[in-house]
């Protein structure tokens, strides 16, 4: 029998008709014990279409699909390397099968014509066929796309789904690490995770990867960062709030409390922040009011039935001259009130006087200006002011002085 071989370093060339330049030789005969040798098989990936591939099993990436080179009809030896018909895929060489059948089975490809005693090109079962292929009619068929002849035991030929079985995920044998699963036929991130860089991310509550890879939740200054639902927050340190994704103090005007504005401020005036909320303190010579800081009513003075308290720079309601008052009543100074001057029931605030022969009590109020004199009948005499009295035989007049 003629055969082509190529050795290594110390390379000795053979060319014997037969050789069709793919490398594919017939097989030798088979030595006294039934066996037989096809050449030196050359390291996988080392072959013209042949790459480096991350199978890691020995297997060459092929149009997406991890591949023994060594006994693959299409693949053979090389990615695209592909047998003629009738040929087989021995240890990477595409070979005639050989003429009678070895004691130790024929190559893989093939299977022993025991009526003819040879090995023939094709399948008797999925188990003589390769992962991609299923044995049909003695030929092993090529499977639908992502389909995988995984247990090659069984003759249920492409029985695997290499889009979604998580132990054989793209091709058979290719298991998706903890936490990925099968979509497609690639190891997807699993449970609702993304991938970030190589690793499956929880994108709702990492801080690295805080709603989308790559979204850091930046550490503020007197807090520290959170990721929850997809989005970044803060939580402040005591004595801080979250503005803006920043940190900011509540004892200050800027940022006063739980706001995030500044207090605002009236006129004549300087905003304050007591920790909690906004106030203000009025500029020198004015006073908080109604409409804010008015000016104090010792520079304004008042007006109507009004006084000027000093202790608040406020105009308050009440009187500060006896005119001001009704015809029976007097001003009393003290508490800016008007009160009548005689009573005839002797209430609080009154001072008992005496009793009329009708019975009735004679009461003024306690509180009546020093010098005011009561005159029975008459007038009141100059420098005072009649301002009422009371009556028990006649008319006793309560003269109040100007």
């Amino acid at each position: 029998m003629k055969t082509c071989l190529l050795w290594g370093a110390l390379a000795l060339a053979v060319a014997v008709a037969g050789c069709d330049g793919r490398g594919a030789v017939p097989f030798l005969d088979a030595g006294p014990g039934g066996t037989f040798d096809a050449g030196p098989t050359p390291p996988p990936g080392t072959d013209a279409g042949a790459r480096p591939d991350p199978c890691g099993d020995g297997r060459l990436s092929c149009e997406g699909t991890c591949v023994d080179v060594t006994a693959n009809l299409s693949h053979c030896g090389a990615c695209g390397a592909r047998c003629a018909s009738g040929e087989v895929c021995a240890d990477g060489r595409c070979a005639q099968p050989p003429d009678h059948c070895p004691a130790d089975g024929c190559p893989a490809g093939s299977y022993c014509d025991l009526a003819a005693d040879r090995c023939v090109a094709g399948c008797l079962s999925d188990a003589a066929c390769d992962d991609t292929t299923t044995c049909t009619d003695r030929s092993c068929a090529s499977c639908p796309p992502m389909r995988g002849n995984c247990d090659r035991a069984a003759d249920d030929g492409c029985e695997t789904d290499l889009a979604n079985d998580d132990a054989s995920c793209g091709a058979c044998g290719r298991v998706c690490p903890s936490g990925r699963t099968c979509r497609a036929g690639a190891c997807a991130c699993a449970g609702g995770t993304t991938d970030c860089g190589g690793a499956c991310i929880d994108t709702t509550d990492a801080l690295d990867h805080c709603g989308a890879c790559g979204n850091r939740c930046e550490e503020p200054a007197n807090g520290r960062a959170t990721c929850a639902g997809g989005a970044c927050g803060v939580i402040c340190d005591r004595g801080y709030h979250a503005c803006d994704g920043r940190c900011v103090p509540d004892d200050v005007v800027a940022t006063c409390g739980g706001s995030c504005s500044p207090c605002s401020e009236p006129a004549h005036s300087t905003a304050t922040c007591d920790g909690t909320e906004c106030g203000y303190t009025c500029d020198s010579g004015y006073t908080e009011c109604a409409e804010g800081c008015c000016e104090r009513c010792e520079t304004t003075g008042c007006t109507g039935l009004t006084w000027c308290d000093p202790s608040t720079g406020r105009c308050e309601a009440g009187c500060t001259e006896h005119d001001q008052c009704a015809a029976a009543e007097f001003c009393w100074l003290a508490r800016h009130e008007c009160w009548r001057t005689a009573d005839s029931s002797c209430p609080p605030e009154y001072r008992y006087r005496g009793r009329c022969s009708s019975g009735s009590s004679i009461c003024t109020h306690g509180s009546l200006p020093a010098g005011t004199e009561e005159v029975f009948a008459g007038e009141c005499p100059a420098g005072t002011t009649h301002r009422g009295g009371y009556y028990c035989s006649d008319i006793t007049r309560i003269c109040i002085p100007d």
